[in-house]
């Protein structure tokens, strides 16, 4: 008690505490500990412990001033290092701290639950997993996720607790921590988050209260904050909002009178038909009783509170479900009994009350899994039964069935897929089970195992 372990002497050299020893001869071994005399207070916050090594330290017979210490958070079964707090902060582990004041410093653990992993294209960083490396099998990224949103190039997290995460592309601020820096770790952004949604460059979030904010990219208008100046810190747009999406260019939300609003470009009527304008800068109102949203790159899927799905705008690859490759001015209905929709870039998904997933538009990767390429399909195909969430990126499509298990087709050149190839799937293959949410950008990949 109150010594560290500090060197072997003799027949036995280092510095780590286990050490191996070939007996072939008589052997000397000096094991040299160092009195702790140093204030160093260490806490440990969930399961889990510390172990201090020194490292450096003083020639003088005081050493407790500069004395150089490595920190070791070791979590028990179960549980994972999530990060240092006090005289050190940050994720590294271990940690080296000088030791030349009384200092205190805390491990944090967290019960593993709710785990995000993450797939396929990493020059961002969007996967999260502290490197720019492509993943083609899942990669772990952060613990304690409740929902999961992406961007094309960023991928953006809320946590247990409500705080919005978010990683990878930054170049317009749309990860909102204030800076124009790619990052390859999640960064906070903000707490008391209900909801949040990625566009190209830039994002949307809504807080408990009902405030919505955006960052980033805004030269179309679609933060809607009245301007076209890009924001690399969140900035108010509108209360009382319950419900977001976003496209490659254009920002939707739902307020709690079920008003649907949007901002940004409007080139082929995505937000609204009643004038010519090719973007808005605010919000304008395009529909009313509305219960769900969702947006693809130059188009927009709602659903209203009679279960009607709608779409409008561009429609060049099918993806409004009309039977058309026109583009729409106005919204028009597509299907019944509808509970959700989602949006790639070129296609569109939607789930029935009865857990039928539906599929259009754009299918030259296979991304629809009907077994075959098609540049337009135009009206509605079954893409798979008993589904309970859906997610289009650009050409490939990830779900989730009702016994949790996760599936995806389409594109898999950055192994987007997460089946730990770059094989293209015309079908869907199964890639994970105890999966509850997903989501899909450009060509990565996020879901969260319970």
């Amino acid at each position: 008690e109150n010594w560290v372990f500090v060197r072997w002497e003799g027949d036995l050299e280092g510095s780590s505490s286990t050490a191996s020893l070939t007996f072939d001869s008589d052997k000397t071994v000096n094991a040299v500990f160092a009195l702790k005399e140093y204030s160093l207070n260490i806490h440990v916050e969930g399961e889990g412990s510390v172990t201090e090594e020194i490292v450096e330290m003083p020639e003088t017979a005081d050493y407790r001033h500069g004395t150089i210490v490595r920190l070791t958070a070791e979590p028990e079964e179960g549980w994972l290092f999530v990060r240092w707090e006090g005289a050190v902060d940050g994720i590294e582990n271990p940690v080296v701290i000088t030791v030349d004041a009384e200092k205190s410093v805390t491990a944090v653990f967290e019960l593993l639950q709710n785990q995000l992993f993450a797939v396929g294209y990493n020059h961002n960083g969007q996967l999260g997993d502290k490197t720019r490396v492509d993943r083609h099998v899942p990669a772990f990224s952060m613990n304690d996720v409740k929902a999961v949103s992406a961007g094309s190039w960023h991928s953006l997290l809320i946590k247990g607790d409500g705080t919005l995460w978010g990683m990878g592309y930054n170049f317009h601020g749309q990860l909102g921590d204030g800076t124009a820096t790619d990052q390859h770790t999640p960064v906070m952004i903000a707490s008391d988050v209900i909801g949040a949604d990625g566009g190209e460059n830039h994002s949307i979030f809504v807080t408990a209260d009902g405030t919505l904010y955006a960052m980033g990219d805004n030269s179309e208008g679609q933060l809607g904050d009245g301007t076209i100046e890009t924001r690399i810190s969140p900035v108010p747009v509108d209360s009382e909002v319950k419900n977001v999406a976003i496209g490659e260019w254009h920002s939707l939300y739902i307020k709690n009178d079920g008003s649907l609003w949007g901002m940004g470009r409007n080139s082929d009527h995505q937000l609204s038909s009643d004038t010519t304008d090719t973007h808005y800068i605010t919000p304008v109102h395009i529909d009313t009783d509305v219960i769900h949203v969702a947006a693809g790159k130059r188009f927009t899927l709602y659903i209203k509170s009679d279960g009607t799905l709608w779409s409008t705008g561009g429609n060049a690859s099918g993806q409004l479900g009309d039977g058309t490759i026109e583009t729409r001015l106005s919204p028009v209905q597509v299907a019944t009994d509808v509970i959700f929709a989602a949006a790639g870039r070129d296609h569109s998904l939607f789930i029935t009350s009865d857990g039928t997933l539906m599929g259009m538009g754009n299918n030259t990767e296979g991304q629809l899994g009907s077994g075959s390429v098609s540049s337009s399909i135009t009206t509605p195909v079954v893409v798979d039964t008993d589904v309970i969430h859906a997610s289009g990126g650009n050409r490939h499509t990830i779900y989730i069935k009702a016994d949790n298990t996760l599936w995806a087709m389409g594109l898999n050149e950055h192994g987007q897929l997460g089946d730990g190839t770059t094989t293209q799937r015309l079908r869907s293959v199964m890639i994970d089970s105890e999966v509850i949410t997903a989501a899909s950008g450009i060509y990565h990949s996020l879901y969260v195992i319970e």
